[in-house]
């Protein structure tokens, strides 16, 4: 088969294999231009023929016809590969560098909730604050506060308000913030006729406390004062928020 050259129009002898080869994309011997060999193939008309023959019958004389055989193009693979293999090691150092600082990011923003799925973290976030001079939340587990006794009767100096006096123990073995207290009266079918909800500052009897936090192990009594919701209200429970 025959090709021949788009820039400098030279005939060039090709095999089926240098078509194949590199997706048929050739080098021209001549001018060293790159191109499609299978959209350059050329047919011979009979005097090109007869000069072909001539010039195989006449071998100290190459013809224009036999030039040197194409060279596949594999400029593109060469170069892909070459590239690969210079990337230079600042670039790796920049990316590591930045996932390093993606990862601090993510610690940083979801320190409050790592802390609490994570409690192994919690030494790595403080090493962490030390050197930002930042603060950690405190842990906090409500589920390991329980209450431990309580009193439910007719307030003695308002009319017409429910006094509920409780005791409640901090059971995890760390110090944490003094808990939103719920309190839910319901009827006999248990559904709720009041519910309101205690910030520390209003069922501690020392205003002051709630800024603190609340000791492991150490009851702590707290006052909550309701309207009576009337008769209908037969049964009381409380929750932490």
């Amino acid at each position: 088969m025959l090709v021949e050259c788009p820039h400098c129009q030279t005939l060039f002898r090709v095999t089926t294999s240098q078509l194949t080869a590199a997706e048929a994309r050739v080098r021209c011997g001549q001018c060293f231009v790159v191109f499609n060999a299978l959209e350059n193939l050329r047919v011979l008309d009979e005097e090109e023929q007869r000069a072909l023959r001539e010039s195989a019958e006449n071998p100290p004389e190459p013809a224009a016809l036999t030039p040197p055989d194409l060279e596949l193009d594999e400029s593109r693979p060469s170069r892909a590969r070459a590239t690969r293999r210079r990337i230079p090691p600042w670039q790796w150092l920049a990316a590591l560098l930045l996932l390093l600082l993606l990862a601090l990011q993510i610690l940083w923003f979801e320190r409050a909730r790592l802390m609490q799925e994570v409690p192994a973290l919690r030494p790595l976030l403080v090493t962490l604050c030390d050197h930002l001079d930042c603060r950690l939340p405190p842990l906090r587990d409500t589920g390991a506060i329980d209450l431990v006794d309580r009193q439910l009767y007719t307030h003695p100096n308002v009319p017409g308000a429910l006094m509920i006096q409780a005791t409640m123990v901090n059971n995890a073995a760390f110090a944490q913030p003094y808990p939103v207290v719920e309190l839910t009266l319901s009827d006999e079918q248990g559904h709720p006729v009041a519910m309101r909800r205690f910030r520390p500052e209003e069922y501690l009897s020392a205003p002051a406390e709630a800024r603190g936090l609340m000791p492991p192990g150490t009851p702590v009594d707290i006052r909550l004062e309701v309207v009576d919701p009337g008769s209908k209200a037969l049964a009381y429970e409380f929750r932490f928020l």
